[in-house]
């Protein structure tokens, strides 16, 4: 493959499942490690933990039952990845929520998080936690928050991995997040009374804070064990798609699951969007020309790679979608790859899985092979060279909620401490900073903080704030 020629770098993407053979043996391994390069594609991202049970070796959940013993596969994949020619990178999938998916059986293993927490399920108004397919944790609890946190920084500390994949980072829909824990939390903060309704504005938007800070979280923590690691999910795009910008508010990912991707991009806390637009391009074209025209025009300086729904089309249509999805938005705006779901189902045509790859190298019908050469990995400034840096910024979690401010030179943000009392800001020019809350309660106290370039910033538990000449909030409330 050296004498090919290489075409201009482009995510090429392959999501393989756990939920059959794609990674559990070597010899599956190499089978796929083969059949993805030949094919053409530079990155793969193996759902490395399922339904609260992982395909590696961690000291905090249960390995899947079909593994042999002796066995780490994405250790294995990482290496023989690695090996290849070209190189494979490896970006492990995480499905975050969703923890179990069988109503009559409880998990075998006692290690399971739904055995070992039923309390942190998330529930409907009415107190159910079954959602007709499955269990889910609740993105409001705090040790829900914190347990996936630490998942996947196990993940990252003990691979070298090239990136890591959050899926299902947002909530099955606006009936659930009524966790007891999370309401009380959401009532606490807002000082309200009751039991919020699911379309109460303050409660939707306390639900899209709560996804948002595991991002923001996983985000700074990635920066400081992996900084290289890239950082992304699978998003939301169900049907019909956004008319236009204004439109958003009214899609299914902002209003329905409370998962505000392009903020997330805007802000810098996901290096890669791979939105979802898994739509049949005969039945949904529309839909998929809605979302992918916003997808283009809405990068905010960060990279896409748009994700086609290989199981759900024709191979002739993923080929096209592959094509048109390196077109210019009616902005201009282009992104930067695709990603093809999956390396199992590649097609609803019934034809074998090889068909698919066979045409991604050699086309299809008179279309051109979109894979014809191999391409490489695109770089990503903001992290081969980085001119920011991040700070977190530890407290107690009875700071949940409580309002913080970060002031430099000609500098204001805002946020509030998240769950456990984390507070988080991500790419800041490098320089002197301070720290303070804005509620009142701790009038004139601050931290100071400096922020370097590449780096994240921390401030510890048990490290106080200084006394201050003035009143830090006395100019009002500027900035986000």
């Amino acid at each position: 493959m050296a004498s090919e020629e290489v075409e201009t770098p482009e995510y090429r993407g392959l999501w393989v499942d756990s939920w059959g053979e794609g990674f559990k043996t070597e010899s599956q391994i190499n089978q796929l490690i083969e059949q993805a390069g030949t094919s053409g594609f530079n990155i793969l991202l193996p759902q490395i933990r399922k339904r609260g049970e992982v395909y590696f070796n961690s000291s905090l959940e249960p390995r899947a039952a079909e593994l042999a013993d002796d066995f780490d596969p994405l250790r294995v994949l990482i290496e023989k990845a690695r090996a290849a020619d070209p190189p494979l990178q490896v970006h492990p999938w995480v499905v975050m929520y969703p923890v179990w998916n069988n109503f009559r059986r409880a998990p075998d293993s006692p290690k399971h998080v739904f055995s070992r927490h039923p309390d942190w399920l998330t529930l409907n108004r009415e107190g159910g936690a079954w959602d007709g397919g499955g269990y889910n944790l609740d993105p409001g609890h705090p040790g829900v928050q914190q347990h996936l946190y630490d998942v996947v920084m196990e993940i990252l500390r003990d691979y070298e991995v090239d990136g890591i994949h959050l899926d299902y980072i947002r909530y099955r829909g606006p009936e659930w997040g009524y966790n007891e824990t999370s309401v009380e939390r959401f009532k606490r903060i807002h000082e309200r009374t009751g039991v919020p309704f699911h379309n109460d504005e303050l409660w939707e938007q306390f639900r899209r804070e709560q996804v948002t800070a595991l991002v923001r979280r996983i985000y700074a923590g990635a920066a400081a064990i992996r900084p290289e690691a890239a950082v992304s999910a699978a998003t939301i795009t169900w049907a019909p798609g956004p008319e236009s910008t204004r439109h958003w508010t009214r899609t299914a990912a902002y209003g329905r699951v409370f998962q505000e991707w392009p903020e997330w991009m805007n802000e810098g806390i996901l290096d890669l969007n791979m939105p979802m637009a898994y739509f049949d391009l005969n039945r949904y074209g529309l839909a998929w020309q809605r979302w992918t025209s916003y997808i283009k025009d809405h990068e905010h300086n960060r990279h896409t790679a748009i994700g086609i729904g290989f199981f759900t089309n024709s191979i002739r249509s993923s080929l096209l979608q592959i094509i048109d999805a390196r077109q210019a938005g009616p902005g201009g705006g282009t992104v930067e790859g695709v990603a093809g779901f999956s390396s199992r189902s590649t097609n609803n045509e019934n034809r074998p899985s090889w068909a698919l790859f066979y045409a991604l190298r050699a086309g299809e019908e008179g279309l051109p092979a979109p894979f014809a050469n191999p391409a490489p990995v695109p770089v990503m400034p903001w992290k081969t060279a980085p001119t920011l840096g991040h700070v977190h910024a530890s407290f107690s979690p009875d700071d949940d909620g409580r309002p913080f401010r970060l002031r430099g030179d000609g500098f204001l943000r805002n946020t509030v401490a998240d769950s456990a009392g984390n507070v988080i800001f991500v790419n800041l020019p490098e320089g002197e900073y301070e720290l303070f809350p804005t509620d009142r309660s701790e009038e004139g106290e601050r931290i100071t903080l400096v922020v370097e370039a590449g780096k994240v910033t921390h401030h510890e538990p048990g490290e106080t704030f200084t006394d201050a000449d003035e009143d830090p909030v006395a100019d009002g409330n500027p900035g986000e």
